[in-house]
């Protein structure tokens, strides 16, 4: 029998429960036994982005419950949705709390082959009701992640503990122009290749 690691809270009613319940097993129905971390990384990613709608006024949006039952989220529930499906596979990954150049935002550092690599879903996230999965902000490097400038420096910090120096990249994004959720064939036909760098500077967070 599967074992959720999650603390139910007294004021959740059955309904939600249920409606928490019915998305988990829909996004963990994607991931098959052999499956590698990088495709379950791939997998949680892309379902998020899918069914996760950017909404505000949702009940627990700044939680991966009120993203997993509303399908509804802000970024911080974004951000703690891909973390709570990443701890049930045991991938280690950072909630990262920052300010990008309009506001306070979140999202993940996610660590794959010993490297961390950045992860937003929210600005994943199309616009509509059914939009594309887009893959702008997904396993990028500190360069890759804000060669825009959009997300600042803000969480290099080091007061904030987050490990920074994270140069290196995935060779074959073959998920770049991917519009939809990657599929088990299209994972397979392309193992990933990684360019494996460290800066002499990086902060490393265990």
């Amino acid at each position: 029998m599967e074992t959720v690691r999650y603390e139910y809270h007294p004021a959740w009613n059955t309904a939600f429960i249920e409606k928490v319940i019915a998305s988990y097993d829909e996004v963990m129905a994607l991931i098959h036994e052999g499956d590698s971390e990088f495709a379950k990384i791939l997998k949680f990613h892309d379902w998020i982005v899918k069914n996760v709608a950017y909404r505000l006024g949702a009940s627990y949006a700044d939680y991966a419950v009120g993203a997993l039952a509303n399908r509804g989220a802000v970024c911080a529930g974004y951000a703690q949705c891909m973390q709570f499906l990443l701890e049930q596979e045991e991938i280690e990954s950072i909630y990262i709390a920052a300010k990008t150049k309009k506001e306070p935002h979140a999202w993940n550092l996610v660590k794959y082959e010993g490297h961390w690599f950045h992860v937003d879903c929210t600005w994943d996230r199309g616009v509509g009701i059914n939009p594309n999965v887009n893959h702008w902000y997904f396993m990028m490097s500190d360069d890759e992640f804000n060669a825009n400038e959009e997300h600042t420096e803000d969480w290099k910090d080091s007061k904030k503990k987050y490990p920074t120096g994270n140069e290196c990249i995935i060779k074959n994004k073959f998920y770049e122009n991917n519009t939809e959720i990657a599929t088990d064939e299209q994972i397979a036909q392309n193992p990933i290749i990684l360019e494996h760098k460290y800066a002499p500077d990086a902060q490393v967070v265990s």
